[in-house]
Protein backbone atom coordinates (compact mmCIF):
# COMPACT_ATOMS: atom_id res chain seq x y z
CA UNK A 1 0.00 0.00 0.00
CA UNK A 2 1.10 3.75 -1.18
CA UNK A 3 0.79 4.75 2.56
CA UNK A 4 1.70 2.23 4.99
CA UNK A 5 5.11 3.71 5.01
CA UNK A 6 3.20 6.65 6.48
CA UNK A 7 1.29 4.60 9.57
CA UNK A 8 2.73 4.72 13.04
CA UNK A 9 0.94 1.61 14.17
CA UNK A 10 1.24 -1.99 14.04
CA UNK A 11 -1.11 -3.04 10.90
CA UNK A 12 -0.66 -7.02 11.18
CA UNK A 13 0.79 -10.08 12.88
CA UNK A 14 3.58 -10.18 11.14
CA UNK A 15 4.29 -6.52 11.93
CA UNK A 16 3.77 -7.13 15.63
CA UNK A 17 5.94 -10.18 15.82
CA UNK A 18 9.15 -8.50 13.66
CA UNK A 19 8.98 -5.32 15.21
CA UNK A 20 8.46 -6.45 18.66
CA UNK A 21 9.89 -9.92 18.65
CA UNK A 22 6.21 -11.27 20.27
CA UNK A 23 3.86 -13.64 19.72
CA UNK A 24 0.36 -12.78 18.10
CA UNK A 25 -2.37 -14.89 19.45
CA UNK A 26 -5.02 -13.14 17.11
CA UNK A 27 -5.47 -9.83 15.11
CA UNK A 28 -9.44 -9.22 16.56
CA UNK A 29 -11.27 -7.51 13.92
CA UNK A 30 -13.52 -4.73 14.76
CA UNK A 31 -17.16 -4.46 14.79
CA UNK A 32 -18.68 -2.23 12.46
CA UNK A 33 -22.29 -3.55 12.13
CA UNK A 34 -23.47 -3.47 15.51
CA UNK A 35 -27.55 -3.36 16.05
CA UNK A 36 -29.02 -0.33 17.74
CA UNK A 37 -28.45 -1.26 20.92
CA UNK A 38 -26.38 -4.68 20.53
CA UNK A 39 -23.56 -4.99 22.94
CA UNK A 40 -20.19 -5.67 21.39
CA UNK A 41 -19.81 -9.03 23.60
CA UNK A 42 -23.28 -9.84 22.51
CA UNK A 43 -22.15 -9.71 18.85
CA UNK A 44 -20.46 -12.85 19.41
CA UNK A 45 -23.63 -15.08 20.67
CA UNK A 46 -25.78 -13.34 17.69
CA UNK A 47 -23.33 -13.53 15.05
CA UNK A 48 -20.90 -16.94 16.43
CA UNK A 49 -19.11 -17.62 13.06
CA UNK A 50 -18.02 -13.98 12.43
CA UNK A 51 -14.46 -13.60 12.04
CA UNK A 52 -14.62 -11.25 15.60
CA UNK A 53 -16.00 -14.65 17.05
CA UNK A 54 -13.40 -16.52 15.80
CA UNK A 55 -10.56 -14.42 16.58
CA UNK A 56 -11.82 -14.37 19.93
CA UNK A 57 -11.73 -18.39 19.54
CA UNK A 58 -8.31 -18.12 18.59
CA UNK A 59 -7.32 -16.22 21.48
CA UNK A 60 -8.76 -19.20 23.81
CA UNK A 61 -7.05 -21.74 22.08
CA UNK A 62 -3.72 -20.20 22.18
CA UNK A 63 -3.90 -19.68 25.90
CA UNK A 64 -4.92 -23.40 26.63
CA UNK A 65 -2.17 -24.12 24.40
CA UNK A 66 0.09 -21.88 25.94
CA UNK A 67 0.42 -24.70 28.78
CA UNK A 68 -0.96 -27.37 27.96
CA UNK A 69 -0.91 -29.76 30.98
CA UNK A 70 -2.28 -26.32 33.09
CA UNK A 71 -4.18 -24.09 31.54
CA UNK A 72 -4.42 -20.92 33.05
CA UNK A 73 -7.32 -19.88 35.49
CA UNK A 74 -6.93 -16.50 35.25
CA UNK A 75 -6.33 -13.78 32.47
CA UNK A 76 -5.00 -10.14 32.93
CA UNK A 77 -5.63 -7.96 29.84
CA UNK A 78 -3.87 -4.63 30.44
CA UNK A 79 -2.74 -1.98 27.98
CA UNK A 80 -0.30 1.23 28.16
CA UNK A 81 -3.23 3.72 26.90
CA UNK A 82 -6.88 4.30 27.63
CA UNK A 83 -9.48 3.83 24.82
CA UNK A 84 -7.25 0.63 23.18
CA UNK A 85 -10.09 -1.49 23.77
CA UNK A 86 -9.51 -3.51 27.27
CA UNK A 87 -12.76 -3.64 28.24
CA UNK A 88 -14.41 -4.87 25.01
CA UNK A 89 -11.89 -7.37 24.48
CA UNK A 90 -12.40 -8.14 28.02
CA UNK A 91 -16.08 -8.93 28.28
CA UNK A 92 -15.77 -10.67 24.79
CA UNK A 93 -13.24 -12.89 25.72
CA UNK A 94 -15.39 -13.92 28.74
CA UNK A 95 -18.49 -14.25 26.96
CA UNK A 96 -16.24 -16.23 24.22
CA UNK A 97 -15.35 -18.46 27.33
CA UNK A 98 -18.56 -18.75 28.65
CA UNK A 99 -19.95 -19.71 25.12
CA UNK A 100 -17.65 -22.06 25.09
CA UNK A 101 -19.45 -24.07 28.45
CA UNK A 102 -16.59 -22.87 30.68
CA UNK A 103 -18.04 -21.33 33.91
CA UNK A 104 -16.61 -17.72 33.66
CA UNK A 105 -16.00 -14.90 35.77
CA UNK A 106 -15.44 -11.75 35.07
CA UNK A 107 -13.66 -9.03 37.43
CA UNK A 108 -13.18 -5.37 36.74
CA UNK A 109 -10.24 -4.24 39.15
CA UNK A 110 -9.88 -1.02 37.06
CA UNK A 111 -10.89 1.00 40.07
CA UNK A 112 -9.75 4.07 38.33
CA UNK A 113 -11.54 4.12 35.51
CA UNK A 114 -14.43 1.25 35.79
CA UNK A 115 -16.59 0.25 32.98
CA UNK A 116 -17.20 -3.34 32.82
CA UNK A 117 -20.63 -2.98 34.31
CA UNK A 118 -21.34 -0.07 31.65
CA UNK A 119 -21.17 -3.46 29.22
CA UNK A 120 -23.79 -5.74 30.95
CA UNK A 121 -27.55 -5.66 29.98
CA UNK A 122 -29.98 -6.00 33.21
CA UNK A 123 -30.88 -3.40 35.92
CA UNK A 124 -28.34 -0.89 37.13
CA UNK A 125 -25.73 -1.92 38.79
CA UNK A 126 -24.96 -0.09 42.47
CA UNK A 127 -22.63 -2.04 44.54
CA UNK A 128 -19.25 -3.47 43.26
CA UNK A 129 -16.19 -4.92 43.74
CA UNK A 130 -14.82 -1.93 45.91
CA UNK A 131 -17.91 -2.88 48.76
CA UNK A 132 -16.67 -6.43 48.83
CA UNK A 133 -13.38 -5.64 49.36
CA UNK A 134 -13.99 -3.16 52.53
CA UNK A 135 -16.41 -5.32 54.09
CA UNK A 136 -20.22 -3.45 53.22
CA UNK A 137 -21.02 -6.67 50.94
CA UNK A 138 -20.77 -10.18 50.38
CA UNK A 139 -19.57 -11.68 47.42
CA UNK A 140 -23.27 -13.24 46.26
CA UNK A 141 -24.64 -9.88 46.30
CA UNK A 142 -22.02 -8.01 44.06
CA UNK A 143 -22.17 -10.56 41.26
CA UNK A 144 -24.10 -10.25 38.15
CA UNK A 145 -25.12 -11.99 35.56
CA UNK A 146 -25.10 -11.45 31.80
CA UNK A 147 -29.06 -11.93 30.65
CA UNK A 148 -27.91 -12.76 27.28
CA UNK A 149 -24.82 -15.33 28.58
CA UNK A 150 -25.86 -18.40 31.43
CA UNK A 151 -22.45 -19.28 32.54
CA UNK A 152 -20.99 -15.64 32.40
CA UNK A 153 -20.45 -13.84 35.52
CA UNK A 154 -19.20 -10.50 36.49
CA UNK A 155 -17.63 -8.54 39.60
CA UNK A 156 -18.18 -5.34 38.24
CA UNK A 157 -16.22 -1.85 39.86
CA UNK A 158 -18.68 0.65 40.57
CA UNK A 159 -16.72 3.40 42.85
CA UNK A 160 -14.22 4.92 42.61
CA UNK A 161 -11.91 4.90 45.80
CA UNK A 162 -9.50 7.36 46.85
CA UNK A 163 -6.54 5.39 46.87
CA UNK A 164 -7.39 1.78 45.03
CA UNK A 165 -3.74 0.79 45.44
CA UNK A 166 -4.87 0.56 49.23
CA UNK A 167 -7.90 -2.15 48.69
CA UNK A 168 -5.96 -3.82 45.69
CA UNK A 169 -2.89 -4.37 48.17
CA UNK A 170 -5.18 -5.54 51.00
CA UNK A 171 -6.00 -9.23 52.41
Amino acid sequence: LAGEGLSRGLLTAKHVEHNLGLQTLAMVPQITQLKKDQKRHHYIVDKPRSAYAEALRSIQVSLMYARVKSPPRTVMLTSSLPGEGKTTLAVSLATSLAQMGSKTVLVDLDLRNPSVGKEISGPEITEGVVDYLRGARELSEIIRHDEKVPKLDIIPATIVPANPLDYLGSR
